[in-house]
């Protein structure tokens, strides 16, 4: 994935881990044409993005958000660690 400053805004990913992050418009050409021409690259571009995903938005975070809506992150009968599907 490669993206702009303003398009990584607010996401905690590191430049050039789960993204590269382009300013210039010929750095950002110059990044689609490295990515498009390695098989490497994408695939641990991609892994990256499945790993940031899991960790920001999969099941163990909904949970924890759930349980902070309900009321119940402080109570002790909830305190025990994520389930996994």
């Amino acid at each position: 994935m490669i993206t702009t400053p303003e398009g990584a805004r607010g996401l905690a990913i590191e430049n050039g881990r789960e993204a590269f992050i382009e300013a210039d418009p010929a750095r950002f050409a110059a990044r689609v044409i490295e990515v498009v021409s390695s098989i490497h690259l994408q695939e641990r571009l991609r892994e990256a993005g499945y790993g940031y995903l899991d960790r920001h938005h999969g099941l163990a975070p909904a949970q924890r958000v759930v349980r902070e809506l309900l009321g119940l992150s402080d109570h002790p009968a909830f305190s025990a660690p994520e389930l996994v599907a």
